[in-house]
């Protein structure tokens, strides 16, 4: 009986044959890691923090109401999101994933069905720059002005801000 390994207990070896010969490079699986909002952070500092996140390069489109990362509809889904792309883009310096102490890396995919963490800055979109609708966000606003606007069903932008 044929016995299968996990991808962390196995090595692949790929054959390349150079003169008449073969020559055996091991592959090492590679672990990804993932910045995550911690589950005892408040849905304030959540906020705060994922406001810093999409205004400093994070991809924060997938969270919006019509993107494949919006439901759950939560401040730690939504955080957890921004966080890892925030922490991807800065190719995951270990210092770019803390968030005021409510964010820490995992070596668990938080994927769910169509939403997709990245786990990679070759996956994660961009090189740290504020992209679409966030190049202009301000980080810093009153907690009514921060809860109402992250329940918008459009994205935020600077021309909307008024419209609080």
């Amino acid at each position: 009986m044929e016995k299968v390994l996990s991808s962390k207990q196995s090595f692949i070896f790929f054959a390349i044959h150079i003169l008449g010969s073969a020559v055996f490079f091991p592959a090492v699986a590679v672990e990804g890691t993932w910045c995550v909002a911690r589950s005892d952070a408040s849905s304030q500092a959540l906020q705060t923090a994922l406001d810093y996140a999409c205004a400093s390069g994070a991809d924060c489109i997938p969270i919006q109401s019509s993107g494949l990362c919006f439901l759950p509809n939560t401040f730690q889904a939504h955080a957890s999101y921004a966080f890892n792309s925030y922490y991807q883009r800065k190719s995951m310096d270990p210092g770019s994933c803390d968030f005021s102490g409510t964010a820490s890396v995992s070596k668990s995919d938080p994927s769910y069905g169509s939403c997709m963490y990245p786990s990679s800055l070759s996956t994660a979109g961009g090189t740290g720059t504020a992209t679409g609708h966030y190049a202009n966000r301000q980080p810093q606003l009153s907690n009514t002005a921060i809860q109402r606007r992250h329940h918008r069903t459009e994205p935020w932008n600077a021309s909307t801000a008024g419209q609080l």
